[in-house]
């Protein structure tokens, strides 16, 4: 059995776990996808193995999804946009940010010449526009249809139901997960059409939860030394990385529609400023709307910071964070 194999097996059958070591495993909550090529090759070159921590790995369709796993007990780790993680943490939960692992800049507004001709962002004015209420996708939508001074139906989708739903005509555009824009170009054919955002950048986070962190630090270090000696090789070894994600996709998108995303994607573990920084412009968006009931002082960047718990990552890998106190 093959290596890539291996990996798309071990997603599919769950919950998977890595060669028994110690003695509980630590729960990994993830939406398998092109933000995550750290985790999946970790899984396929068994790296946890080498560090003596044993990872259970459950997928989720959302990062949304993977935290609310995580919040109720169910994991210990997970990974989501920072646009969940941002609502989690004007809520109060108990969790912190350890890492930001992918930056990716090529989120669009995708629609079917059918039902309209996207030219511009202004096209979106009236339409039905489907996304994923609660994720990053969501947010990327207000702020599409504020570059094109649009106003929009905004239709909840899951995952799942998206391209479908753009292509009977439920929707007559979309803002969907990267690993959607293969489905959509393929069923849509030469109807397809695109506008990609030049002001947001998507960051996938891994997050933990504050019993983990605290109770089972040695652990917790164990697990993200994997992460980052994973970090390294996907850096060295850009084609083998692709190979084992689109394993892990199980046939989505093909090799060329991979290597064109991943243009857009910046991958290495780190904590800088930007981050913060971004949450809190979310976190006075998501209080505005009345999304959360929470003090305003609950966006400021100096409460967002509060939540990166980055003294693992500084005592790693020193030279990937830059966080101002």
């Amino acid at each position: 059995m093959s290596r890539f194999f291996s990996v798309l097996v071990a997603l599919a059958l769950l919950p998977f776990a890595a060669v028994a070591q110690s003695a509980k495993p630590l729960t990994l909550a993830v939406q398998p996808s092109t933000d995550v090529p750290q985790i999946l090759m970790a899984i396929d070159r068994k790296l946890w193995d080498a560090e003596k921590v044993e990872v259970k790995v459950v997928t989720f369709s959302t990062g949304r999804e993977a935290l609310e796993a995580l919040l109720g007990g169910q994991a210990d780790f997970a990974v989501l946009t920072e646009y969940p993680a941002t609502i989690g943490i004007l809520r109060g939960q108990k969790f912190s940010v350890l890492a930001d692992m992918a930056r990716y800049q090529g989120l669009r507004a995708t629609a079917s010449k059918k039902w309209m001709n996207l030219a511009s962002l202004k096209d979106l004015n009236g339409k039905k526009v489907g996304t994923t209420l609660g994720t990053n996708v969501e947010y990327v939508t207000s702020v599409l249809l504020r570059e094109g001074g649009a106003k929009a139906e905004v239709v909840n989708a899951a995952p799942a139901d998206t391209v479908p739903a753009l292509v009977r005509g439920d929707i007559q555009a979309s803002v969907m997960f990267p690993n959607l824009y293969a489905q959509a170009r393929k069923l849509l054919g030469d109807d397809y059409q695109e506008i990609k955002t030049k002001s947001y950048v998507s960051h996938a986070l891994l997050v933990g939860s504050s019993a983990t962190l605290e109770s089972r630090k040695a652990e917790v270090e164990g697990f993200l030394k994997a992460l980052l000696v994973a970090d390294k090789a996907v850096a060295a070894d850009a084609a083998a990385a692709q190979g084992i994600v689109l394993a892990a996709l199980k046939g989505v998108m093909t090799p060329e529609v991979l290597k064109d995303l991943w243009l857009d994607y910046d991958y290495r573990l780190v904590l800088k400023d930007d981050l913060p920084a971004l949450m809190s412009q979310e976190a006075t968006w998501i209080l505005e709307r009345g999304a959360v009931k929470a003090p305003a002082e609950a966006a400021s960047v100096k409460t967002l910071r509060g939540a990166i718990a980055d003294g693992f990552l500084s005592r790693l890998s020193p030279g990937a964070v830059s966080l101002a106190k």
